[in-house]
């Protein structure tokens, strides 16, 4: 009798990783393991899984490479792709679901926290069209305020992390997102080159940017709103404020109405 179980190939350079995660997942799901991209294609020409649980890091063809050209091919295009790595950045991470993953998990993992990604995908219901959220750049060096405001908005925006300003150009290169959330304090270049950048740049300049950001003197606000900026939030904040910000300028960008009373006075 053919197992009802979902199939699901999981590709890592790492035996003892490949033997682990069959182990500890082998009542829930038949798990095919490959230890390259390489074995990968081999498997896809046996079936079609699933799911592919996908290594970033590996000789050869890493995971990148593969979800390339998984993704071009019509036979495999369809195939859901969890990228399954110890890469804990959130550059990599970017990249990954920019490239067509599905999701991203960082190693370790607790079984039930890849259970819980994986069924969740399972159970979309492809009848209902997918909300695309408004998608939104934040530019901040500091990692752990990249990953708190990802955390705490990611049901109301699409956020795009950027550690620094080299990267949040890197970033636009690929999408033009609906509104930057820009840090000023930041090693080499700062938030008020980046907004100087951004405004003589006219595939960007009509872009608009709130700082977010630590300071909180009379000047350094002036100077914001001077160089451009929209808006000014000031660290730390509550999520119901930087949410009613954000609003207010997506929907005066989008040609809504609005006025200064309509948002808590950011200034003095």
């Amino acid at each position: 009798m053919e197992s009802t179980q979902r199939k699901i190939i999981y590709v890592d350079d790492v035996n003892f990783s490949l033997l682990s995660v069959k182990s500890r997942f082998k009542d829930r799901y038949e798990i095919y393991p490959a230890q390259s991209v390489f074995k990968l294609f081999e498997i896809l020409e046996n079936f079609k899984p699933d799911l592919i649980l996908l290594d970033i890091n590996m000789p050869g063809l890493n995971g990148y490479d593969a979800i390339k050209k998984l993704k071009t091919d019509e036979r495999y295009a369809d195939i859901p792709v969890i990228f399954l790595t110890a890469r804990g950045d959130n550059e990599s991470e970017d990249d990954g679901i920019k490239l067509g993953a599905a999701d991203y998990v960082r190693k370790p993992f607790s079984d039930a926290e890849l259970v819980e990604r994986i069924e969740s995908l399972f159970n979309q219901d492809p009848s209902k069209k997918k909300v695309e959220l408004p998608k939104i750049i934040y530019v901040d060096d500091v990692n752990y305020n990249l990953l708190s405001v990802k955390s705490r908005l990611k049901t109301h925006y699409d956020i795009y992390p950027a550690q620094s300003v080299p990267r949040l150009f890197e970033v636009l290169e690929n999408i033009k997102p609906n509104l930057i959330l820009l840090d000023i304090e930041m090693p080499d270049t700062n938030g008020f080159t980046a907004i100087k950048k951004l405004k003589a740049d006219e595939r960007y300049a009509d872009i608009p940017v709130i700082f977010l950001t630590a300071r909180d003197d009379k000047d350094s606000v002036l100077d914001s709103i001077k160089l451009g900026a929209v808006d000014y939030v000031r660290k730390p904040f509550s999520d119901a404020e930087l949410i009613r910000r954000i609003e207010f300028q997506l929907n005066v960008k989008k040609g809504g109405s609005g006025t200064v009373d309509s948002i808590p006075a950011p200034f003095f």
